[in-house]
């Protein structure tokens, strides 16, 4: 009997895949650790829903699927936006602790191709206070060491900061993009000439142009 043989990039995707539900159940044991429970949303959603925030998503970064009825339907590609609609939708008082791990779906047009990746997070939907801040934290903490890391650090920011000043530039919805996208990135390089190509005022320039530098650790 001849033996049963594995093509070798199969069997990198079987360890892969392995190794990836090793790391999930680790996630879902500890954010249930913290009453968190599990949601899950479906994989299209429609195309209005994304497009109507400024800043999420990218729309050239959807993948889009016209419906018979002429409706436009996107591959999920964020997981917080249609959650928070779906607790905006059907409030409840039993829970404010949700964890999510889905796939999600991006086109990336210099590759021309869709990429797909697993996201997990959770979401609290309880009252702004000190102790969600801190309980969110701790979590974050405690995951990252469940994953095995000893030696890291952690950001902490505030959107809100970003909100007020990009308020003050009056940005088209492509600009507020585009300068979102290099500073979440901290994109220095190709963020400080985009700014110099955006008609703000110098001021205004240089409080946005720090903003990759304004965080605390942790």
């Amino acid at each position: 009997m001849q033996p049963f043989l594995i093509n070798s990039s199969y069997s990198n995707v079987i360890d892969d895949f392995q190794q990836q539900e090793v790391l999930i159940n680790k996630l879902k044991h500890r954010f249930k650790t913290y009453g968190y429970r599990q949601i899950k949303i479906p994989a299209f959603e429609y195309y209005d829903m994304y497009a109507s925030i400024n800043g999420i998503v990218n729309t050239d970064d959807m993948v889009k699927v016209m419906v018979p009825k002429g409706k436009v339907l996107v591959l999920r590609p964020d997981v917080t936006i249609p959650i928070t609609q779906v607790m905006v939708n059907h409030p409840t008082t039993q829970n404010d602790r949700y964890f999510y791990i889905m796939d999600i779906f991006r086109y990336h047009d210099q590759a021309n191709q869709v990429n797909e990746r697993t996201q997990a997070g959770i979401e609290h939907f309880g009252k702004k206070s000190a102790t969600t801040d801190a309980e969110v934290i701790a979590l974050a903490i405690h995951t990252l060491q469940d994953m095995g890391f000893i030696d890291f650090k952690m950001e902490i920011g505030h959107a809100g900061l970003f909100k007020a000043l990009i308020s003050l530039a009056g940005l088209s919805k492509q600009e507020l993009i585009h300068l979102q996208n290099f500073i979440q990135s901290k994109n220095i390089a190709e963020l400080e000439p985009y700014l110099n190509s955006l008609e703000i005022d110098d001021p205004l320039k240089e409080l946005i142009r720090n903003i990759p530098f304004l965080y605390g650790l942790l």
